[in-house]
């Protein structure tokens, strides 16, 4: 090997490593850092099958069950959004969901028609899916103080041959 080409190999090298610790240093002490590592919302359940327990007021976003999904949305007495995609939204969707798909949370445009003391239900596509739960603390952020999870998502809702509809977002 030629030597020139392992001198300008090492100096690359530490170049790299050189910009890598400032980066990394700068990244820790910015006030508009990047975490190492992302820390998962942790979120309490609701842990009763009466519907009236799930319309309590809480410090938190909450899950909800399937169960108490569905009492909720036959009594229509939720606020429910599908954060998932629009084109995951319009094959199908449980009938009457917002479609208000989780993205920046400068570009969320919180509907008019939704009153902060309202029971708000938002689901994404399964239990793996966080969008739910940002947009859940985002709501909740926002002063909207009945914010509830239903983290089964999409998924879980057709497993159980509940109601669908499909049409484009907030056709409906």
């Amino acid at each position: 090997m030629n030597i020139t080409f392992i001198k300008s190999l090492k100096q690359a090298i530490g170049i790299s490593l050189v910009a890598a610790v400032l980066g990394i240093c700068y990244n820790a002490f910015s006030e508009n850092g990047i975490p190492f590592i992302l820390e998962s919302k942790k979120v309490a359940a609701v842990t009763t099958d009466d519907v009236e327990n799930a319309q309590i007021v809480s410090k938190e976003p909450l899950i909800i069950n399937l169960n108490q999904t569905y009492q909720l949305f036959q009594k229509q007495s939720a606020f429910i959004i599908d954060s998932r995609e629009p084109k995951d939204y319009e094959p199908g969707h449980i009938p009457g969901a917002r479609n208000i798909p989780w993205q920046n949370p400068d570009e969320i445009t919180i509907p008019g028609n939704i009153s902060k003391n309202q029971m708000i239900i938002i689901y994404c596509s399964d239990s793996g899916c966080e969008k739910s739960i940002e947009m859940a603390f985002y709501f909740y952020e926002n002063g909207f103080g009945q914010v509830r999870i239903f983290q089964g998502g999409w998924e879980e809702w057709t497993k159980a041959g509940y109601p669908v509809e499909k049409g484009k977002p907030n056709e409906n």
